[in-house]
């Protein structure tokens, strides 16, 4: 989820506390996932980028964890980042180094065999090469 500062607000109305499990993030990101579906194996967090001074709210981060299938045993690493502003510029250091680190991210905590999923609000438009 973006732009939440508590899980249980979103899950609790609608009836789905005791189905999902979820974690807040420093940087009004959270993730959930199916307990019933899903073995949690690991989980964490990390800063990728900054924003610029212009529009500062601070630091950009993400929010992972990695999750084995219950059924088949797969393991998923689901990486949930909020990216930087202002819009289209990657950040103080721009979508480049973004970049690279988010993929430094997913090559140090993934596993070899784990299917990667990045989702998030990149702040970005389409054709920005982040």
């Amino acid at each position: 989820f973006q732009e939440c500062e508590d899980p249980v607000a979103v899950l609790g109305p609608a009836g789905l506390l005791e189905e999902y499990a979820a974690f807040q993030g420093a940087h009004a990101i959270c993730l959930a996932y199916r307990k019933a579906a899903w073995s949690l194996l690991e989980r964490g967090e990390q800063d990728v980028a900054d924003d610029l001074p212009t529009k500062y709210y601070g630091t950009r981060g993400t929010q992972w964890m990695r999750l084995a299938h219950k059924k088949t045993n797969r393991t998923v690493f689901f990486v949930n980042h909020h990216g930087p502003l202002s819009v289209n510029s990657g950040g103080l250091c721009g979508g480049e180094a973004t970049a690279n680190n988010l993929l430094h991210l997913m090559g140090t905590k993934a596993q070899a065999g784990d299917v990667l999923i990045l989702v998030g609000d990149f702040n970005a438009n389409l054709g920005f090469a982040l």
